[in-house]
């Protein structure tokens, strides 16, 4: 197999790939938003997420708060086991 060969298996191999129904159109209203001025139109959890990550104090109430209850399921199996 020479490097043509081996060049158009890779690319039959990409076209197999499937596109999303929509793509292109949530492409181009993006592209329109933006060239308008209007920043793109972000869903509730990537708002969320900008939120946290950019507050240190959000950041670590969270991973307290995960450690809280990580360690109240330790103790619930803990009891749960000996008792």
């Amino acid at each position: 197999m020479n490097a043509e060969d081996k060049y158009r298996a890779w690319k039959d191999r990409r076209r197999e790939i499937r596109i999303a129904d929509g793509f292109a159109d949530r492409v181009m209203d993006q592209v329109l938003q933006h060239q308008r001025g209007r920043p793109p139109q972000r869903r509730d959890s990537q708002r969320l997420l900008e939120f946290v990550s950019a507050r240190p104090v959000v950041k670590a109430a969270l991973v307290a708060a995960g450690a809280a209850v990580g360690l109240l399921r330790m103790a619930l199996m803990i009891h749960m086991v000996l008792g």
